[in-house]
């Protein structure tokens, strides 16, 4: 009978949080993903993660595939490999990045460089009519940033 609770229970608990690391790779698009990969908990520890989307008024789940994100640190040699976006839109990173970050997007036939983000949990600031900081989710198209 142990067996049988121990079976059962290491199938909720794994139900619970996904099966597969390409799962968390796609969870929770558009969302702050430093708030839980903070390395406070169980999460592994980002220094940089958000969703990229083909507008700055699209759907969480509406993320961009492909996009290449460039992440620069105000220390040098902050210069991790260029990241590329997941099927959701997603990506992340635990490279050492000291704030201010600048960024560079491309993909969807336009590129977009920002730079003096104070951090890099995109998505805390970036969605749409957020007007006390940024008003858009983080997008790059050829009609907003032409190449």
């Amino acid at each position: 009978m142990r067996h049988v609770l121990a079976a059962a229970l290491a199938t909720l608990l794994l139900a619970a949080c996904g099966e597969g690391e390409e799962e968390h790779a796609t969870m929770l698009p558009g969302s702050d993903c430093l708030s839980c990969h903070d390395g406070r908990g169980e999460a592994p520890r980002f220094t940089a993660a958000g969703t990229v989307y083909r507008a700055g008024d699209a759907a969480a789940g509406a993320g961009l595939a492909g996009a290449t994100v460039t992440l620069v640190g105000s220390v040098a040699g902050q210069t991790p490999a260029p990241l590329t976006t997941n099927a959701a839109g997603n990506f992340f990173t635990s490279a050492p990045l000291t704030a201010p970050i600048s960024v560079t997007v491309q993909g969807n036939g336009g590129t977009v460089t920002r730079s003096s983000h104070h951090g890099g949990g995109c998505g805390g600031c970036h969605q749409p009519g957020n007007v006390a900081g940024a008003p858009a989710r983080v997008h790059v198209c050829a009609s907003c940033h032409a190449a």
